[in-house]
């Protein structure tokens, strides 16, 4: 299953997905999905694939929505899910430049 369908799944605490794909033998494509608890899982995989239309094509990208995230690059950028303290602090902290930078 691909990010946006686990991300969309999450229960109402936990709509957060990371998932690793081997593009190639020298390429691994790393990707994160997200929504806001509040969306079903319907309006999630909605939000998730409108964004994914949005996305650029090239090595890496980010659409940031109201109600739903999504990030790939081809370097990891995320920890495993499992390994992160629930309610503690955030793994990946980014500034709104980079954030920017990247929706250019």
């Amino acid at each position: 299953r691909n990010a946006s369908s686990q991300a969309a799944v999450g229960g109402s605490k936990k709509k957060l997905s990371t998932v690793s794909y081997n593009f190639s033998p020298l390429v691994t494509l790393y990707s994160l999905a997200q929504c806001t608890p509040d969306l079903s899982e319907n309006d999630c995989h909605g939000c998730l694939t409108f964004a994914i239309s949005r996305l650029p094509i090239r090595e890496g990208g980010m659409i940031l929505l109201p109600s739903c995230s999504l990030r790939y690059e081809v370097h990891r950028f995320f920890n495993d899910l499992d390994a992160a303290p629930i309610g503690g602090k955030p793994i990946h902290r980014c500034s709104f430049d980079m954030i920017s930078s990247n929706l250019i």
